[in-house]
């Protein structure tokens, strides 16, 4: 029968207390941030800046203050917990942040015309269309454009008009009508 000086041994064998109470609540905190992005991050027009918060805080910072919280566990342990925030946080995040998007465009969004500026073949095997295009719109007399979008149709050239409904009081934040989406113009 274990004694109750065996009890905090036992603990401290497994994992640092001090390390587990300083660096868990980071991992969290970061977690918390990465779950809740504002969206001036996840729409930063500079690559390097969302570079660093999302492949950052997806692959790195989460999973080494959760390695670093958790030292005193099997190596194996550790490592696959490690491993197994990046899914979690990745798919998770991005797909909550989508929803919530979604969610803000159906309710307030305000539908406008885009002109296509570019179209490209796209026949990587992950997607299903053939084609994506890139186009340009404008609110308040500021141009925005949007990254590359497929297309389902295959019917879109350059300088041709779509519709797209975005919100107006971040425009960053759009989706392209592509008959596929529960989007309804109006």
């Amino acid at each position: 029968m274990p004694q109750a000086q065996d009890k905090p041994r036992f603990l401290a064998s497994r994992c640092n207390m001090k390390r587990l109470l300083i660096f868990l609540p980071i991992a969290i905190a970061l977690e918390l941030f990465l779950w809740n992005l504002p969206r001036e991050l996840s729409h930063h027009d500079s690559n390097l800046v969302r570079g660093i918060v999302l492949f950052g805080g997806i692959f790195i910072f989460i999973p080494t203050f959760i390695a670093l919280s958790l030292s005193g566990l099997k190596s194996k342990t550790l490592m696959a917990l490690a491993i197994l925030s990046i899914p979690i946080n990745g798919i998770g995040a991005g797909t909550r942040i989508q929803r919530q998007e979604v969610k803000e465009l159906l309710k307030r969004g305000v539908w406008t015309t885009a002109i296509v500026t570019q179209t490209q073949s796209d026949h990587r095997k992950t997607v299903s269309y053939d084609w994506a295009v890139k186009a340009k719109y404008v609110v308040e007399g500021k141009t925005f454009n949007t990254n590359w979008e497929g297309d389902y149709t295959s019917s879109y050239q350059r300088g041709d008009t779509i519709q797209l409904i975005y919100l107006p009081d971040f425009p960053k934040i759009y989706r392209i009508k592509d008959g596929r989406n529960e989007y309804k113009s109006n």
